[in-house]
């Protein structure tokens, strides 16, 4: 609703309501007041083959965006590093039903 279309032979209008499961498009010309209407002040729907939009849609650029709002492409793992002090703690310390046991 809303986009500029041109219809018939190079004629412009805008959409002004649309139902697109049913492939519905009622257009007001461009600089008037009311849709376009048939005989009778009937509706008057087209087909979205009949319509052509007037400005091709822009692809959103990726470089716009910064950096950090970039979608990641690549998944890299970032290496831990243990330091070899507490590495060598964790593997004498007792398990959990092993061991000393406390009394107070």
């Amino acid at each position: 609703v809303g986009e500029v279309v041109c219809f018939d032979e190079g004629k412009t209008a805008t959409i002004a309501r649309a139902y697109p499961m049913e492939d519905k498009y009622a257009i007001k010309p461009l600089g008037a007041a009311t849709e376009i209407r048939g005989p009778n002040s009937s509706f008057v729907y087209f087909k979205i083959s009949e319509l052509k939009r007037a400005v091709p849609l822009t692809e959103p650029d990726a470089a716009s965006e910064p950096p950090l709002k970039q979608a990641k492409t690549e998944v890299v793992a970032e290496p831990v590093q243990v330091q070899p002090e507490t590495a060598s703690m964790e593997r004498h310390r007792p398990g959990r039903l092993e061991g000393r046991v406390k009394w107070f």
